[in-house]
């Protein structure tokens, strides 16, 4: 938290790949760091729906975050 700050500062990092799926959260108010491990999640391989109920079971283990980056296997441009 910064200074007069009440609530702490949540940052969401996500890395889904073809095997896995990290979510790490970092909460800046002394809390720490809270990680959730979950299944493959490669872009082209999974449907919206999946996708989307893959993310949300994510969402659910965690507090809301401020900020999210999320780095997702398949998801080269050409």
């Amino acid at each position: 938290m910064t200074e007069g700050q009440s609530t702490p500062v949540r940052l969401l990092g996500v890395e889904a790949g073809g095997t896995s799926t990290i979510a790490v959260m970092e909460e800046w108010d002394g809390n720490g760091r809270r990680e959730i491990i979950a299944g493959p999640a490669n872009l082209r391989l999974l449907t919206d729906s999946q996708l989307s109920r893959h993310f949300r079971t994510i969402a659910n283990g965690l507090p809301r975050p401020d900020a999210v980056a999320i780095g997702m296997a398949g998801a080269k441009r050409r």
